[in-house]
Protein backbone atom coordinates (compact mmCIF):
# COMPACT_ATOMS: atom_id res chain seq x y z
CA UNK A 1 0.00 0.00 0.00
CA UNK A 2 1.34 3.41 -0.98
CA UNK A 3 1.71 5.87 1.88
CA UNK A 4 0.95 9.39 0.64
CA UNK A 5 2.05 10.99 3.92
CA UNK A 6 5.59 11.19 2.57
CA UNK A 7 6.78 14.03 0.39
CA UNK A 8 8.52 13.86 -2.94
CA UNK A 9 11.61 16.04 -3.41
CA UNK A 10 13.22 18.01 -6.22
CA UNK A 11 17.04 17.97 -6.07
CA UNK A 12 18.75 20.90 -7.76
CA UNK A 13 22.16 22.52 -7.57
CA UNK A 14 24.03 25.75 -8.00
CA UNK A 15 25.70 24.28 -11.10
CA UNK A 16 26.32 21.04 -12.97
CA UNK A 17 28.65 18.21 -11.86
CA UNK A 18 28.42 19.08 -8.16
CA UNK A 19 27.03 15.85 -6.70
CA UNK A 20 23.26 15.96 -7.17
CA UNK A 21 23.15 12.29 -8.17
CA UNK A 22 25.20 10.92 -5.27
CA UNK A 23 23.16 12.95 -2.79
CA UNK A 24 19.93 11.76 -4.43
CA UNK A 25 21.20 8.18 -4.11
CA UNK A 26 22.13 8.71 -0.46
CA UNK A 27 18.61 9.99 0.22
CA UNK A 28 17.08 7.02 -1.62
CA UNK A 29 19.26 4.71 0.45
CA UNK A 30 18.04 6.33 3.67
CA UNK A 31 14.39 5.85 2.71
CA UNK A 32 15.01 2.20 1.83
CA UNK A 33 16.69 1.60 5.20
CA UNK A 34 13.52 2.88 6.85
CA UNK A 35 11.35 0.52 4.82
CA UNK A 36 9.92 3.31 2.67
CA UNK A 37 9.51 2.57 -1.02
CA UNK A 38 11.21 5.12 -3.25
CA UNK A 39 12.09 5.85 -6.85
CA UNK A 40 14.82 8.10 -8.18
CA UNK A 41 13.77 10.03 -11.28
CA UNK A 42 16.02 11.98 -13.65
CA UNK A 43 13.70 13.30 -16.37
CA UNK A 44 16.51 14.69 -18.54
CA UNK A 45 20.02 13.27 -18.83
CA UNK A 46 22.79 14.31 -21.20
CA UNK A 47 25.61 11.91 -21.95
CA UNK A 48 24.68 8.42 -23.12
CA UNK A 49 26.75 5.28 -23.62
CA UNK A 50 25.91 2.22 -25.69
CA UNK A 51 25.75 -1.10 -23.85
CA UNK A 52 27.49 -3.45 -26.27
CA UNK A 53 25.68 -6.47 -24.84
CA UNK A 54 22.07 -5.38 -25.28
CA UNK A 55 22.68 -2.42 -27.65
CA UNK A 56 20.72 -0.11 -25.36
CA UNK A 57 21.83 3.45 -24.64
CA UNK A 58 22.19 4.28 -20.96
CA UNK A 59 23.28 7.08 -18.64
CA UNK A 60 25.47 6.46 -15.59
CA UNK A 61 23.49 8.80 -13.31
CA UNK A 62 20.19 7.13 -14.25
CA UNK A 63 21.73 3.70 -13.60
CA UNK A 64 22.88 4.84 -10.15
CA UNK A 65 19.42 6.15 -9.29
CA UNK A 66 17.91 2.84 -10.42
CA UNK A 67 20.42 0.95 -8.28
CA UNK A 68 19.33 2.71 -5.09
CA UNK A 69 15.61 2.78 -5.91
CA UNK A 70 12.91 0.19 -5.37
CA UNK A 71 12.09 0.71 -9.03
CA UNK A 72 12.20 -1.96 -11.71
CA UNK A 73 14.21 -1.37 -14.85
CA UNK A 74 11.13 -1.67 -17.07
CA UNK A 75 10.18 1.80 -15.82
CA UNK A 76 13.40 3.41 -17.09
CA UNK A 77 11.54 5.25 -19.88
CA UNK A 78 9.39 6.86 -17.18
CA UNK A 79 12.29 7.51 -14.82
CA UNK A 80 14.33 9.07 -17.63
CA UNK A 81 12.02 10.09 -20.49
CA UNK A 82 14.69 12.22 -22.19
CA UNK A 83 18.16 10.77 -22.73
CA UNK A 84 20.53 12.65 -25.02
CA UNK A 85 23.75 11.34 -26.52
CA UNK A 86 26.16 14.20 -25.86
CA UNK A 87 27.07 15.55 -22.37
CA UNK A 88 26.02 19.09 -23.20
CA UNK A 89 23.11 21.37 -22.34
CA UNK A 90 19.61 19.96 -22.90
CA UNK A 91 18.80 22.95 -25.13
CA UNK A 92 21.67 22.16 -27.51
CA UNK A 93 21.17 18.38 -27.24
CA UNK A 94 17.50 18.57 -28.09
CA UNK A 95 18.24 20.76 -31.12
CA UNK A 96 20.96 18.39 -32.35
CA UNK A 97 18.67 15.38 -32.02
CA UNK A 98 15.58 17.23 -33.22
CA UNK A 99 13.63 16.36 -30.08
CA UNK A 100 11.49 18.77 -28.07
CA UNK A 101 11.51 18.45 -24.29
CA UNK A 102 7.88 18.47 -23.22
CA UNK A 103 7.34 19.24 -19.53
CA UNK A 104 3.79 17.88 -19.74
CA UNK A 105 5.22 14.49 -20.72
CA UNK A 106 7.65 14.63 -17.79
CA UNK A 107 4.81 15.43 -15.40
CA UNK A 108 2.74 12.55 -16.81
CA UNK A 109 5.68 10.19 -16.15
CA UNK A 110 6.06 11.60 -12.65
CA UNK A 111 2.34 11.16 -11.91
CA UNK A 112 2.43 7.55 -13.09
CA UNK A 113 5.46 6.74 -10.95
CA UNK A 114 3.96 8.48 -7.91
CA UNK A 115 1.23 5.83 -7.88
CA UNK A 116 3.85 3.09 -7.58
CA UNK A 117 5.87 4.34 -4.62
CA UNK A 118 5.88 6.32 -1.38
CA UNK A 119 8.60 8.76 -2.37
CA UNK A 120 10.08 10.15 -5.57
CA UNK A 121 13.48 11.82 -5.52
CA UNK A 122 13.49 13.86 -8.73
CA UNK A 123 16.90 15.10 -9.82
CA UNK A 124 17.03 18.16 -12.04
CA UNK A 125 19.66 18.77 -14.69
CA UNK A 126 22.42 21.32 -14.12
CA UNK A 127 21.33 24.31 -12.06
CA UNK A 128 17.85 25.54 -11.23
CA UNK A 129 17.12 27.54 -14.40
CA UNK A 130 18.42 25.49 -17.33
CA UNK A 131 16.75 26.20 -20.71
CA UNK A 132 14.96 23.29 -22.39
CA UNK A 133 13.89 25.31 -25.42
CA UNK A 134 12.89 28.89 -26.16
CA UNK A 135 9.74 28.76 -24.03
CA UNK A 136 10.52 26.54 -21.03
CA UNK A 137 13.31 25.76 -18.60
CA UNK A 138 13.96 23.61 -15.56
CA UNK A 139 12.55 26.25 -13.21
CA UNK A 140 9.23 26.00 -15.09
CA UNK A 141 9.25 22.24 -14.54
CA UNK A 142 9.99 22.67 -10.83
CA UNK A 143 7.17 25.19 -10.50
CA UNK A 144 4.66 22.92 -12.23
CA UNK A 145 5.63 19.99 -10.00
CA UNK A 146 5.52 22.16 -6.87
CA UNK A 147 7.86 19.91 -4.91
CA UNK A 148 9.98 20.99 -1.93
CA UNK A 149 13.54 21.77 -3.03
CA UNK A 150 16.88 20.45 -1.80
CA UNK A 151 19.82 22.52 -3.04
CA UNK A 152 23.33 21.09 -3.57
CA UNK A 153 26.08 23.70 -3.29
CA UNK A 154 29.65 23.33 -4.51
CA UNK A 155 31.64 24.79 -1.62
CA UNK A 156 34.11 26.91 -3.57
CA UNK A 157 34.81 30.57 -4.32
CA UNK A 158 31.57 32.22 -5.47
CA UNK A 159 29.34 29.65 -3.76
CA UNK A 160 27.52 32.23 -1.61
CA UNK A 161 26.53 34.30 -4.63
CA UNK A 162 25.48 31.16 -6.56
CA UNK A 163 23.46 29.85 -3.63
CA UNK A 164 21.66 33.13 -3.02
CA UNK A 165 20.83 33.55 -6.70
CA UNK A 166 19.44 30.00 -6.70
CA UNK A 167 17.42 30.73 -3.57
CA UNK A 168 16.02 33.90 -5.13
CA UNK A 169 14.98 31.94 -8.24
CA UNK A 170 13.39 29.21 -6.10
CA UNK A 171 11.45 31.74 -4.03
CA UNK A 172 10.30 33.61 -7.14
CA UNK A 173 8.55 30.42 -8.29
CA UNK A 174 6.68 30.10 -5.01
CA UNK A 175 8.66 27.01 -4.05
CA UNK A 176 10.11 26.08 -0.68
CA UNK A 177 13.75 25.30 -0.01
CA UNK A 178 13.68 22.72 2.77
CA UNK A 179 17.34 21.76 2.95
CA UNK A 180 20.77 22.10 1.38
CA UNK A 181 24.01 20.15 1.16
CA UNK A 182 27.51 21.57 0.89
CA UNK A 183 29.79 19.44 -1.26
CA UNK A 184 33.55 19.76 -1.74
CA UNK A 185 34.18 18.84 -5.38
CA UNK A 186 37.82 19.93 -5.54
CA UNK A 187 40.86 18.11 -4.15
CA UNK A 188 42.42 21.35 -2.93
CA UNK A 189 40.08 22.96 -0.42
CA UNK A 190 38.90 26.50 -1.06
CA UNK A 191 40.39 29.13 1.22
CA UNK A 192 38.03 29.99 4.07
CA UNK A 193 35.67 27.12 3.21
CA UNK A 194 34.54 26.96 6.84
CA UNK A 195 33.68 30.66 6.81
CA UNK A 196 31.73 30.19 3.58
CA UNK A 197 29.78 27.34 5.13
CA UNK A 198 28.92 29.44 8.18
CA UNK A 199 27.77 32.32 5.97
CA UNK A 200 25.64 29.99 3.86
CA UNK A 201 23.99 28.66 7.02
CA UNK A 202 23.15 32.22 8.05
CA UNK A 203 21.94 33.53 4.70
CA UNK A 204 19.98 30.48 3.56
CA UNK A 205 18.26 30.18 6.94
CA UNK A 206 17.33 26.57 6.15
CA UNK A 207 18.51 23.37 7.79
CA UNK A 208 21.81 22.15 6.30
CA UNK A 209 21.55 18.43 5.56
CA UNK A 210 25.29 17.89 5.61
CA UNK A 211 28.73 18.80 4.38
CA UNK A 212 30.63 16.29 2.27
CA UNK A 213 34.43 16.50 2.05
CA UNK A 214 36.25 15.69 -1.16
CA UNK A 215 36.15 11.90 -1.50
CA UNK A 216 38.20 9.76 -3.85
CA UNK A 217 35.76 6.90 -3.40
CA UNK A 218 32.16 7.93 -4.06
CA UNK A 219 30.71 5.17 -1.90
CA UNK A 220 27.12 5.91 -0.91
CA UNK A 221 27.54 4.43 2.58
CA UNK A 222 30.56 6.66 3.15
CA UNK A 223 28.78 9.72 1.76
CA UNK A 224 25.76 9.02 3.98
CA UNK A 225 28.06 9.29 7.01
CA UNK A 226 28.31 13.04 6.34
CA UNK A 227 24.59 13.60 5.81
CA UNK A 228 21.69 13.98 8.21
CA UNK A 229 18.24 13.65 6.64
CA UNK A 230 16.38 13.41 9.96
CA UNK A 231 14.65 16.77 9.39
CA UNK A 232 12.91 15.28 6.34
CA UNK A 233 11.15 12.54 8.34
Amino acid sequence: MINKNFLHYFITGTNTNIGKTIISCALLSEFKKRGISCIGMKPIASGAYLNNKNKIWFNEDVNLLNKYSNSLYEFTKLINPYLFKYPISPYTSSNLENRIINTSHIINCYNYLSNLTDVIILEGIGGFSVPFHDNENSADLAEKLGLPIILVIDLKIGCINNALLSLEAINSRGLKLIGWVANHTQIVDTLFANENYIELTKYLNVTPLGRIPYLYNLNINLISHYLDFSSLF
